[in-house]
């Protein structure tokens, strides 16, 4: 986690197989497809209802992942004073 341009920026990585932009791509969008369990897309749907911005993935095969979010200093005080 960091603090950069009045946003804090969270970010998970691993040096795991990664994966191509086709497989990224799927991650994140509903296709219909049954039993995908409800991580990533649950999360990305979250985050994006939010605070206006879901997730973000880069990958590269054979180097690794990592997935990020920002949210703004606003989003981050707007919500904070609403649940006052």
């Amino acid at each position: 986690m960091e603090k950069q341009d009045e946003a804090v920026h969270f970010f998970v990585s691993d040096t795991g197989i990664g994966m191509n932009e086709d497989q990224i791509s799927r991650l994140l969008t509903h296709d219909g497809t049954k039993n995908r369990g409800i991580g990533l897309l649950n999360t990305h749907c979250r985050l994006t209802r939010l605070y206006g911005a879901g997730l973000q993935i880069q990958s590269k095969p054979g180097e690794g992942t990592t997935v990020s979010f920002k949210i703004s200093e606003a989003n981050l005080i707007l919500r904070t004073i609403s649940k006052k």
